[in-house]
């Protein structure tokens, strides 16, 4: 073979290999620490920022379930733990593998066991899109040129850059997937006959291999958009077939599909077994209706338009909901591209593609609705899952642009240069023209100026590179597309990269407080309001009653929500509040404590700065117009406190703002403080007392608390006098306060309330407090037996009688047990938890969970490998006929219009 056809083969792979690592080397080289360990999991009580930026993704489940979940599924599996169906680190545990969004048995997952294992596999999952995509449209005949640029747009698509939770991850098997395709029709074409491998009935493996993917890769929306927009592009391809031959074509992809289901049939079993007893939040209801204003359509031309991921409040709900973007340039050449020569039919329907979903996403009237005859469409959040089908589409329309522009015939048209232009400038006009909400209107940020300028400079380049006359001069020519492929490939670099340079530059990483439980917890839980947030317990392998996933077996959410803490998000049941005027979860943790105990919990975690069980007021209209109350021996000052919130809480004491005299205050502070026609009493000496301080009285007793709380404060004994400081009270006070018995309703104080039942403090550290609760529950327990648990799966029992078992493990189909080897029945108890029966004497005990149905997903599975071995052949021998095909070696030339 001539060394030089080979290189030009090659250097194109070797660029889609090369630039996601160079696109990210400050993170690759640690110069930017890129694990969410270190920004999400609360551990990290110093953090430094990023060079720009605030947050490098808008969505945190990069930590909470792509990174916890994967990474605690891949340490199961290597630590002899078997495959993943069931995490008992989570809740009072929950099916794993069934979840999806951990992405369990999606093979890349597994580099989530080394250090920035999670960044590797997203630099993997790029280099696979970009070398599916450049193959796919080498298939299609686009130059070598072009193929590599629409290959390096979809390495660097908006989702890409925005998203790095498992929302990613089927990503890059849409273009592989479409290969299969073009395979099955260049087959179908051919009416080749013979063997299994290469004859009529072959063609499907890779179509099935990367649907199976799509399924393992842990974000069913996005494997099912993908599968939309495949079966669109198999039906658009029947354009230019024989009749006799579509049969041939529509067959060999239904086997890929089929052969794609069977592989992946022990994800979808564990998925669909799951989901009868699953909490769904919205996906179990409708997303029409929802979609993401029209307002934030110029964002899709220029990403950054106002401002950086999560910099601004006002552009908070746009961060909440987008999915991705298109840019600029990709939208020019992919309208450009329909007037292209080849394959017009494939061109049309990714223009009606791009049309039809980013209308839907934006939220014009009528079009999701249409959608929704769809099945699943309506219940999945299109206009955030449905972005990187059209960033696909883009990518592709543009390719075939470049590749128009390369063909000497196709681009002496400059009529169509203009019609797009004029196209594209309609679309800015209205994008622009859309009214911008108030809050974003007023909004300064130099990434406006900035995004502007880059798009001027955008179109210039685009004008530049105008279809050129015969009488130009055509070396001049010749060099102008390449730069056009340059700068469309530069502004999806640019945009790709601004987001990763907000990746923290360090972080101290306090990780002590993690073998202090994993020792002392035994099979006992442990709840955090901050520190190990919900699902790294996963991580940690540390069982942790919060949780932070969709979806959720349902009846433990609606246990949490009724008997721990009515005031958590259904899906999040961690420190965050469903009601900023509500409860605080460590308000609802000491007013639930019993039923926290009664679930196993024995440790609660919380941050290593404040204190949680403390609830402060500071409702002053002016901080710096503080005022003495001057108490002598013998007078009395009193306030009242009107809080809704803290009804059923129990106070063990309060906290005032006191000025000493520079510590001539000598003395006794009482209280008196009365709720719900109860009273209790405390007092503390003034000797020693900071001055401008807090000076805490402690209650004799605590005191159930109610909406209202009235204090009594008696200064007696004394030689020198006290001053409460008082400010001006904001006109949403919650305290009110009166001196000598007269009300002073314009004056507030700054109170705390210590509330009582804390439990006390084991362990510190610079990151977390854990402190120990006294009664948790076993985690086994049998009423007159000796227990001797070996883990949370085994243990011994020895029993006078026969009794039985309960253990502290969610109750769900698919859990099994055997004593002394025998099946027995597991029953549910309580609504929750397990239960079986045991005999008198000695028994061994072990538990395993299955799902139900899933012999049949081993039989499917192995169905998929003999279909995918009747088709593939030697796998290495179809890999090189692919890249051979690509570099026209296979007796089928590629064009070579870009050399």
């Amino acid at each position: 073979m001539d060394s030089s056809v080979s290189w030009r083969g090659r250097w194109p792979v070797l660029t889609l290999m090369v630039a996601p690592i160079l696109a990210k080397i400050h993170l690759v080289l640690g110069v930017l620490k890129a694990s969410p360990l270190l920004f999400d999991a609360g551990l990290t009580p110093t953090l430094t920022s990023g060079w720009l930026g605030l947050y490098p993704t808008i969505d945190p489940n990069i930590a909470f379930t792509s990174q916890a979940l994967g990474r605690g599924a891949v340490k199961s599996m290597l630590t002899g733990g078997g495959l993943p169906w069931w995490n008992p680190y989570q809740g009072i545990g929950a099916p794993l593998a069934g979840e999806m969004q951990s992405a369990a048995l999606f093979p890349p997952s597994l580099l989530l066991a080394l250090p920035d294992g999670q960044l590797y596999m997203h630099l993997l999952l790029q280099i696979i899109a970009g070398i599916a995509t450049y193959f796919l449209l080498r298939r299609l005949e686009c130059p070598r040129g072009a193929a590599l640029a629409g290959g390096l747009l979809f390495q660097f698509n908006g989702t890409f850059a925005w998203l790095a939770t498992a929302t990613v991850n089927p990503i890059c098997f849409l273009p592989l997937m479409l290969l299969g395709v073009e395979i099955a029709r260049d087959r179908a074409a051919a009416g080749q006959t013979g063997h299994w491998g290469t004859g009529h009935w072959g063609g499907w493996g890779l179509t099935g291999a990367s649907l199976a993917l799509s399924l393992y890769a842990g974000f069913p929306e996005v494997a099912y958009f993908n599968g939309l927009l495949a079966a669109a592009w198999t039906l658009t391809r029947l354009a230019g077939l024989e009749r006799a031959r579509m049969p041939s074509f529509l067959g060999r992809v239904a086997m890929g599909v089929v052969t794609g289901l069977a592989l992946a049939a022990p994800a979808l079993i564990a998925f669909f077994d799951y989901l009868p007893h699953a909490y769904l939040a919205q996906h179990g209801a409708s997303f029409l209706g929802l979609a993401l204003p029209a307002s934030a359509l110029v964002k899709l031309f220029f990403p950054y338009l106002h401002g950086l991921i999560h910099e601004n409040a006002a552009t908070a709900p746009f961060w909440a909901d987008v999915g991705g973007y298109a840019g600029l340039l990709p939208m020019v050449l992919s309208l450009y591209a329909l007037f292209g020569r080849t394959v017009r039919a494939l061109r049309r329907m990714l223009a009606a593609w791009v049309a039809v979903t980013v209308a839907a996403c934006y939220g014009l009237p009528g079009v999701a609705t249409a959608l929704s005859v769809l099945p699943g469409f309506a219940i999945s959040a299109f206009y955030r899952y449905l972005p990187c089908t059209w960033e696909f589409a883009l990518c592709v329309l543009s390719a075939l642009a470049l590749a128009d522009l390369m063909d000497p015939l196709a681009r002496r048209r400059p009529a169509a240069f203009w019609i797009s232009a004029g196209i594209m400038a309609i679309l800015l006009a209205g994008a622009f023209a859309v009214p911008q909400p108030p809050a974003v209107t007023v909004l300064v940020t130099p990434w406006h100026n900035w995004s502007l300028a880059f798009g001027l400079v955008l179109l210039a380049g685009w004008a530049w590179c105008r279809p050129w006359r015969a009488s130009d001069d055509a070396a001049t020519n010749d060099a102008r597309v390449p730069l056009l492929a340059a700068l469309v490939v530069a502004e999806a670099l640019a945009y790709f990269i601004v987001p990763t340079l907000a990746y923290p530059r360090g972080a101290q990483l306090e990780t002590a407080g993690i073998p202090f439980l994993r020792e002392h917890l035994g099979l006992q839980r442990f709840h955090t309001l901050g520190p190990v947030e919900p699902n790294y317990g996963t991580y940690f392998q540390v069982a942790q009653i919060n949780h932070n996933d969709l979806p959720l077996p349902a009846k433990w959410v609606s246990f949490v929500e009724r008997r721990l803490d009515d005031n958590a998000a259904a899906g999040v049941f961690a420190h965050n509040r469903l009601r900023p005027d509500g409860p605080t979860a460590a308000e609802n943790f000491l007013k639930n404590r019993a039923t926290y105990e009664a679930v196993g919990v024995q440790y609660l975690v919380t941050k290593a700065e404040g204190d949680p069980f403390v609830r402060a007021y500071a409702d002053v209209a002016d901080a710096g117009a503080n005022t003495p109350l001057k108490l002598q021996s013998g007078q009395r000052a009193g306030l009242t406190l009107t809080d809704p919130t803290l009804a059923g809480a129990a106070l063990g004491g309060l906290s005032l703002m006191i000025g000493t005299g520079h510590g001539y205050a000598d003395g006794m502070l009482a209280a008196t403080v009365c709720s719900q026609g109860a009273c209790a009493v405390g007092q503390a000496s003034l000797k020693g007392a900071i001055d401008n301080h807090p000076f805490t009285i402690t209650l004799a007793e605590p005191l159930p608390l109610g909406r209202e709380t009235t204090v009594e404060l008696n200064y007696d004994d004394a030689v020198y006098p006290l001053m409460l400081w008082s400010w001006p009270r904001a006109t949403d006070g919650r305290v009110t306060v009166s001196y000598q018995g007269q009300a002073l309703p314009d004056h507030t104080l700054k109170l705390q309330l210590s509330l009582a039942g804390q439990p006390p403090r084991v362990f510190e550290d610079a990151a977390m407090r854990v402190y120990e609760l006294p009664n948790p529950r076993p985690y086994f327990t049998a009423d007159g037996c000796v227990l001797a648990p070996q883990d949370r799966s085994h243990l011994v029992s020895d029993c006078p009688a026969a009794t039985t078992l309960t253990r502290l493990e969610l109750s769900m189909p698919g859990w099994r047990a055997t004593v002394n080897s025998q099946p027995q029945t597991v029953a549910e108890t309580e609504g929750l938890f397990q239960q079986i029966t045991l005999p008198a004497g000695r028994s061994t005990v072990a538990f395993r969970f299955l799902p139900p149905y899933m012999p049949l997903g081993y039989g499917l599975f192995a169905l998929g490998w003999l279909l995918l071995a009747l088709t593939m052949g030697s796998p290495l021998r179809v890999w090189r006929r692919i890249a051979a095909r690509a570099n026209g070696l296979d007796g089928v030339p590629a064009p070579e219009l870009a050399e």
